[in-house]
């Protein structure tokens, strides 16, 4: 910037300057935190569904026998005579039985789907773990380059180092064609 008159021009902000690999980094944390975030939201989710699937289990069967229990028929009455009086009954109960098994099995499917996307989730932490473990080796070892040339830049002086650095770069270009 200094060698084409270029000047900073501050935001008065107080983030640090970060290199490539630094900012990787921490996009990478933040990627891994929301992973984090959204796998614990899918387990909350599978422990609500266990929790309704364990509620209608605990059904006080006895409350529930009370709303079923079938009238004894009276004296000399017909068969289509207690049909008309117990199909409402039936009905109502097999009206409950068939929305509890469609609860069920929507359950059954989210609950699949989640544990699904959570093993997706997870696999995906461990991958972005191992890219920040990767991305901090690198930047620890960028900032020992940089030690070593900043030294050498003070040893050898700027004006040097920069004329051994053009003179580097035809070779280097040579080299690659």
């Amino acid at each position: 910037m200094f060698k084409f008159n270029i000047e900073w021009e501050n935001q008065h902000t107080s983030r640090e300057h970060l290199s490539v690999l630094d900012y990787k980094k921490k996009e990478r944390q933040k990627e891994v935190i929301q992973l984090e975030e959204k796998v614990d939201m899918l387990k909350n989710e599978i422990e609500c569904y266990q929790d309704c699937n364990n509620e209608l289990q605990e059904i006080d069967e006895s409350g529930f026998d009370d709303k079923f229990v079938l009238p004894e028929p009276k004296p000399f009455m017909s068969a289509n005579a207690y049909k008309k009086l117990i199909e409402p009954m039936f009905n109502k109960l097999k009206q409950m039985v068939k929305a509890l098994i469609v609860r069920c099995f929507k359950a059954e499917a989210r609950a699949y789907n989640a544990n699904r996307i959570i093993g997706r989730l997870q696999n995906d932490v461990e991958i972005y773990k191992k890219n920040a473990k990767s991305f901090s080796k690198m930047a620890h070892r960028a900032d020992k380059k940089l030690a070593q040339y900043s030294k050498l830049r003070r040893i050898i002086g700027p004006k040097n180092v920069d004329e051994i650095l053009k003179k580097s770069q035809p070779r280097n270009k040579e080299r690659y064609r």
